[in-house]
C-alpha cells in the first residue's frame, strides 16, 4: 500500500515538473519592437501590448521635419498614425550630437494643442545629448532648446588632501512658441493660429554623487532645492493687442566642494530634477484682427544627468596630476566672463532682462573676483570689482560679453577659491 502511494506521489511530482518545464519553454516572451527615423536620430521602442487593437508595429512611422530655419528648435519628427493613443507609453530615444550646453524641453504639438512631455530623462555627455521620453499619443514631437546649462569643470585631477569645486549654471528662457498653422481663404486673406508658452516657474533639485564612495569626501553633496517664481515685471497690450506678461529671466547657479582623500579614479554624477510651469496662450491672426485666449496651465518635468571624471593622486605622482595633454602643471577649465581684461568665474553673475538697459545684461549683487590676463597670459593675482552700473547695463550686455573656457593652474585656482568660498 505504501509503495503504491509513493509511486502515485512520484508520478504526480514528475508530471508537475514536466508541465512546468513545458510551460517555461512554450510561454511567449514579450517582443520588443523598434521603429527608427530615417535620419537616425530618433527611435521608438514598445511591446505589442502597448498598441491599441487593430494597430501593428508596421503601421508606425517616424518622419523627420526640417527645422534648420526655425529658431530654438533642436529637432522635430512627425509620429504617425497621428492622434493615436496607446495602452502603455512608448519610449522615444533621441540622440543629438555636439556640445549643446542645454537641457532640451520635449513637447508634443499639433494644430490644436501643445503639451509638455513629463518625466523626460536627459543625459549630457561630451559631444552628445541623449533624451528618453514616454510617448502616450502621436502628433509632432518637438525638441526645444530649453534650459541653458553650463558645467565647470569638464574633468578634474587633484592630489590627496586637495579640494575642488564642481558647478552648474542654469538659465530658463522666458517663453517658447509651438504648434500653429497658416492658410488663405477664398479672398486671399492670410490667417494663422499658434501657441506661446510663457514660463513663470522653475523648480530645481540637484545633487552630485560619487560613484566609488571612498575616493572623495564627502561621497555625495548636500541635496539642494530651489524654486523660482519671479515677480511680474510688466503687462503690455489691451484691446485688440495681446495681453502679454513679461518675466525676469529664471537663473540658477550652484557649486559643491569635494576633497581627495584616497588615490584612484572616480566619477561625479549630477542628479538633477527640473519642473517648469507656465501659461499656454493660444493666438489667431487674420483680416487685420488678432485674438488671444486667457491662457491655460502648462507644465513639464525632466531629469538631468551629467558625469565628470575625477582622478586623485598621491604626492609622489604630482608630476602626473594634469588636465590637458601638453600642460606641465595641474590645470583645470573654468567657465569665465571676459570683462575689461579680467576673467571672472561666470557663476558670480546673474542675467537681467531689458529694463533701462535695452538688452539682457549681467549684474552681481556681491563683489566679483577674477584673474587679470594680458597677451594671452593669465595672472595669478586676484582682482575684484563691484557692479559698475547697477541701474543700467551692469557689467555689460550678454551679447557683447564673451563667455570663455579658461585653463588655469592649480595655484590660480587656490587663490580664487580664497575669495569665492
Amino acid at each position: 500500500m505504501n509503495k503504491k502511494l509513493y509511486l502515485i506521489a512520484g508520478t504526480l511530482v514528475a508530471i508537475l515538473v514536466m508541465g512546468g518545464i513545458l510551460y517555461f519553454f512554450s510561454s511567449e516572451k514579450p517582443v520588443i519592437n523598434t521603429v527608427k527615423s530615417s535620419d537616425g536620430k530618433m527611435q521608438l521602442t514598445f511591446q505589442d501590448s502597448s498598441l491599441p487593437e487593430g494597430l501593428s508595429p508596421k503601421d508606425i512611422s517616424i518622419t523627420p521635419i526640417n527645422t534648420e530655419e526655425i529658431e530654438r528648435i533642436e529637432g522635430a519628427w512627425r509620429l504617425q498614425p497621428e492622434g493615436i493613443k496607446f495602452n502603455e507609453p512608448l519610449v522615444a530615444t533621441i540622440e543629438l550630437e555636439g556640445d549643446l550646453n542645454r537641457a532640451p524641453i520635449v513637447t508634443m504639438q499639433s494644430e490644436d494643442d501643445i503639451e509638455g512631455v513629463k518625466d523626460t530623462e536627459i543625459s549630457i555627455a561630451q559631444n552628445q545629448t541623449t533624451i528618453t521620453a514616454p510617448i502616450e499619443h502621436f502628433s509632432v514631437l518637438v525638441v526645444e532648446e530649453g534650459l541653458e546649462v553650463e558645467f565647470s569643470p569638464d574633468s578634474i585631477t587633484r592630489n590627496i588632501g586637495e579640494s575642488f569645486a564642481v558647478g552648474i549654471d542654469v538659465r530658463a528662457p522666458r517663453s517658447f512658441s509651438g504648434g500653429g498653422r497658416s492658410w488663405k481663404n477664398d479672398e486671399g486673406i492670410e490667417f494663422s493660429e499658434g501657441f506661446t508658452v510663457e514660463i513663470s516657474h522653475l523648480s530645481i533639485t540637484e545633487e552630485w554623487v560619487a560613484q566609488e564612495g571612498n575616493i572623495l569626501d564627502p561621497p555625495d553633496s548636500e541635496v539642494k532645492n530651489e524654486t523660482f517664481e519671479p515677480p511680474q515685471r510688466e503687462t503690455i497690450g489691451g484691446g485688440l493687442a495681446p495681453m502679454t506678461t513679461k518675466y525676469d529671466p529664471l537663473a540658477y547657479t550652484s557649486q559643491s566642494e569635494f576633497t581627495c582623500v584616497n588615490s584612484g579614479q572616480d566619477t561625479l554624477e549630477l542628479l538633477g530634477f527640473f519642473v517648469i510651469q507656465g501659461t499656454k496662450i493660444t493666438y489667431s491672426h487674420g483680416a487685420g484682427l488678432s485674438q488671444y485666449d486667457d491662457g491655460n496651465p502648462y507644465d513639464t518635468s525632466m531629469r538631468l544627468t551629467k558625469q565628470i571624471p575625477v582622478e586623485c593622486v598621491a604626492e609622489e605622482d604630482e608630476q602626473e596630476a594634469t588636465i590637458g595633454e601638453d600642460e606641465e602643471e595641474r590645470t583645470s577649465d573654468v567657465v569665465m566672463l571676459d570683462i575689461d581684461g579680467v576673467y571672472y568665474p561666470k557663476h558670480q553673475f546673474s542675467i537681467a532682462s531689458p529694463d533701462r538697459c535695452e538688452e539682457d545684461h549681467y549684474h552681481s549683487q556681491k563683489e566679483a573676483y577674477g584673474l587679470r590676463h594680458e597677451n594671452g597670459e593669465v595672472q595669478t593675482e586676484v582682482v575684484s570689482s563691484r557692479d559698475p552700473a547697477p541701474g543700467q547695463c551692469g557689467f555689460g550686455t550678454v551679447e557683447n560679453t564673451p563667455t570663455v573656457n579658461v585653463n588655469i593652474t592649480y595655484e590660480q585656482s587656490v587663490e580664487l577659491l580664497k575669495y569665492l568660498e
